[in-house]
């Protein structure tokens, strides 16, 4: 068969991408603009063309080279070297080259090929918009030289991986021997300082004969080399050539991967999972990554652009962030937000970041963070800048009460999926889009009340700091955030403590409870609606899932089941004991509240009084705002997830899908692009299946490191408990984040999977032992008298519920699961933060 091809261009001449051209083309195209590189040109797939005749005849060229150029090849992270077919001296006619092509092509399938690309993604992140399961082959073709020999130069020694040094290996002929280790090399190792190249040591190898690489010959390809590599955004580079004699010809030029694999090619930034680890505990799917990560991009993009920054420019990368991901776990990246820190307010991490992020060692922050001293005028301007900021607050605070309005009205009750099963997909696709845009535009607003939120809660700290009083900051702080009302999650736990009230008063609701196996769990309440019929708690409950069935366990992740579509949460805590914890008292905290707030008032300056009652009031509506807003957030990813099951659905129906959730195993940018007909079925499955695959391999990761370097992680080393020993007993120091005392037997919960431990657990008063709390544990705070979290800070969920509640907190003691068991007495201090 005659083939075709729909694109071919000159090396020099292209402007595509490596996603068009392939990795190898990519490159050489880019060194044919400014160093020698054989003439040639590269093409992609097939299509109606005569093109290829006449580019052969412009060779003028007895033989070619035919290359291969997959995408995935010669890239940062992985070489591919010598996986694909490269054919030499193929003679200059259409019909030797049109089997050559098809070779070169038939090669990506070899088992070689397969095997590698298999074991690369082992170690790989979720994969991106490139299908590395079957990758696309370009097709490189370039004028045939006829070499006297043929070498390598690595620009940073691949085995002593010393950064000035520079090794070169060179072989008579062809580059084949060298490759295939039949001969022993000549090898040059040269020392580069200040732009001095000089030989360190020269080995012969097997040269026999005359010498073809002159030391001066060998020098003009080092400096070329050198050339190369600053061309190249300075990253070490494995670079072929040939030498016919007269010219030095590069053949080839890749990052070292050896070397310089993707963790050390990127920024090494500093990531911390400090106040991610609260909100997503587990793994997110790649679905969820792509639109958690195209909101917050996308929603600071505009937000920095209305301060007249760049953010995008200030990440410097694509995939660089607020937020990142590293093996499938969220982190915050604190050298962008110590770069944005720096930009917008002229301050930098020792101010900003370092006591909220104690667990992070300092030498980190000081060898990761930027190294840049801040001017004065620079700090003087960001203060002012910061002035002009804190004065828009109300502004900030109007517009995000219309935006909650706003969406509250749209997303008012919980819709189930079968409200989307007579949508065509069409429809379904626009519908995600129109979410997905709203999100974005609340996004922003989101991320600009947690800003004002860190920012008034730094002020008041720092305002409160110079009192001393016997209270201290962190409890006087914590009275300060009690008894606020209006919360969410505090009417939610209201309304399903009448359900589960309701449930223990109804005998055919017990019934329904002692009858259902612990066996196969996600199914034990599938029929609940039928068997509860004509009950009061049908009607609270049905009333309930309206208004919060949006709700789930770890429910900022798409893929985790919502209440309404599977309530089973909500009948496992019908079988908990009736409360044994602390009676809220709200009128009561209240009290204590203002109590504080005027006390503070009182001994507080004529010019402060003003400072410290403003920033208080604003603090606490935005402590009001916050878990209002995540409400918000939450139920756009419930219509999300419902619109993507129902795309599913239909998807599984022709036979794209296996099940409905590998729908959670593509990107948002994948379905797009199915959508718009430009990724293939075979595509979306094997995408699918390798992703999920991924998805598994993170999730058997139980406690994922709470630092990393890059992609390195490391150990936390900072903000280890203090102990002290006293007649048997063990104190533990963490932060205080709910004032208050009590004393209970501990119950140590790993997850909400294991919430019967609190029914087993008989003592009268109870201490909620955890990693971590989100809005699904809030009603297990009903049942305890106080709550010690390993993770979170003093604006984090467990902290804001435990205050409202009436109840101590203690947060941030590191490796607590480890030093408690279930059984332990405690004795918790949450003004002390003991």
């Amino acid at each position: 068969p005659h083939l075709s091809f729909s694109f071919m261009s000159r090396l020099g001449e292209c402007s595509s991408g490596i996603c068009e051209i392939g990795g190898k083309a990519f490159h050489l195209n880019r060194l044919h603009e400014r160093f020698p590189v054989p003439t040639g040109f590269v093409i992609t797939e097939s299509a109606s063309t005569q093109t290829l005749h006449q580019l052969l005849r412009e060779l003028k060229t007895p033989s070619v080279a035919v290359r291969s150029s997959a995408v995935d090849e010669d890239g940062s992270s992985y070489s591919f070297a010598g996986m694909h077919t490269t054919l030499l001296h193929v003679p200059c006619n259409y019909s030797a080259v049109q089997r050559a092509i098809e070779e070169c092509k038939q090669s990506v399938h070899s088992d070689r090929a397969t095997k590698y690309r298999a074991q690369r993604q082992k170690t790989s992140h979720y994969l991106d918009e490139i299908d590395l399961t079957i990758p696309i082959m370009p097709i490189v073709i370039q004028e045939m030289i006829a070499p006297l020999g043929s070498g390598v130069c690595f620009t940073q020694h691949p085995i002593t991986k010393k950064r000035n040094e520079i090794l070169l290996e060179f072989v008579p002929g062809l580059g084949e021997s060298l490759v295939s280790g039949h001969v022993t090399p000549e090898q040059h190792v040269y020392s580069v300082s200040k732009n001095q190249v000089v030989l360190l040591r020269k080995e012969h190898g097997d040269r026999m004969g005359e010498e073809i690489l002159t030391d001066a010959v060998a020098l003009q390809v080092v400096q070329l080399c050198l050339e190369v590599e600053k061309a190249s955004d300075n990253i070490p580079q494995d670079i072929e050539f040939s030498y016919d004699g007269k010219q030095v010809w590069l053949l080839q030029a890749r990052p070292i991967t050896t070397i310089c694999p993707t963790n050390q090619l990127e920024t090494s930034d500093l990531l911390s999972n400090r106040t991610t680890r609260e909100v997503i505990p587990h793994p997110m799917t790649y679905m969820s990554w792509s639109a958690f990560f195209e909101v917050i991009h996308q929603g600071l993009q505009i937000r920095y652009q209305k301060r007249k920054m760049n953010y995008t420019a200030i990440c410097g990368r694509p995939d660089r962030g607020f937020y990142e991901l590293r093996r499938g776990f969220l982190y915050q990246n604190l050298t962008v937000l110590d770069l944005l820190s720096r930009e917008e307010f002229g301050a930098g991490y020792e101010e900003t970041l370092m006591r909220s992020f104690s667990e992070v060692p300092p030498e980190l922050f000081h060898s990761l963070c930027s190294k840049t001293r801040i001017s004065f005028t620079k700090q003087i301007s960001g203060g002012l800048g910061l002035i002009n900021y804190l004065r828009k607050v109300t502004d900030t605070i109007e517009r995000t009460q219309y935006l909650l309005d706003l969406h509250r009205a749209r997303f008012p009750v919980f819709l189930p999926k079968s409200h989307f099963d007579s949508w065509c997909l069409d429809a379904l696709y626009g519908e995600f889009s129109s979410i997905q845009e709203d999100f974005i535009e609340f996004g922003g607003c989101y991320i600009e009340a947690q800003i004002y939120l860190e920012l008034l809660s730094s002020i008041v700290q720092g305002l409160l700091e110079p009192r001393n009083d016997k209270k201290g900051t962190s409890e006087t702080f914590n009275m300060l955030l009690i008894g606020l009302g209006d919360v969410i999650s505090h009417k939610m736990n209201l309304e399903l403590a009448e359900v589960i009230t309701s449930a223990r008063n109804d005998q055919v609701v017990l019934s329904y409870l002692e009858q259902q196996s612990p066996k196969a769990h996600h199914q034990r309440w599938h029929n609940w609606n039928e068997a509860l019929d004509g009950t009061e708690t049908q009607d609270l409950l049905v009333r309930f899932l309206r208004n919060y069935g949006h709700r789930a366990i770890c429910e900022l992740e798409v893929s985790s089941p919502r209440w309404g579509n599977d309530p089973s949460y909500i009948f496992e805590l019908m079988r908990l004991p009736p409360n044994c914890g602390s009676n809220i008292d709200i009128e009561e905290s209240k009290a204590k509240r203002e109590a504080t707030e005027n006390e503070i008032l009182q001994a507080c300056s004529f010019a402060t009084r003003p400072i410290m009652r403003w920033a208080v009031s604003k603090l606490q509506e935005f402590i009001r705002f916050r878990e209002n807003l995540k409400d918000i957030v939450v139920r756009f990813i419930a219509r999300q997830q419902q619109i993507l099951l129902a795309i599913a659905a239909q998807w599984k129906e022709q036979s794209i899908l296996s099940t409905l959730e590998d729908i959670y195993h593509i990107s948002l940018t994948h379905m797009r692009e199915f959508a718009a007909g430009t990724l293939s079925v075979r595509d979306v499955q094997a995408l699918s299946c390798r992703n999920k695959e991924l998805y598994e391999e993170f999730s058997s990761v139980t406690i994922p490191p709470k630092i990393f370097c890059g992609n390195k992680a490391e150990v936390a080393l900072s903000g280890a408990p203090g102990v002290q020993m006293d007649e048997g007993t063990t104190k533990y120091y963490g932060n205080a984040g709910a004032p208050g005392t009590a004393i209970g037997t501990a119950v140590v919960i790993h997850s909400l999977s294991e919430i019967q431990f609190l029914s087993n657990c008989q003592a009268e008063s109870k201490v909620l032992v955890c990693s971590i709390t989100d809005p699904a544990w809030t009603p297990l705070f009903l049942q305890v008298s106080a709550v010690v979290v390993e993770t979170g800070g003093v604006l984090s969920h467990s902290a804001i519920v435990a205050r409202e509640f009436g109840i101590p907190c203690v947060f941030a003691i590191p490796d607590l699961l480890t030093m408690i068991r279930s059984g332990d007495i405690l004795k918790v201090n949450g003004s002390e933060g003991s």
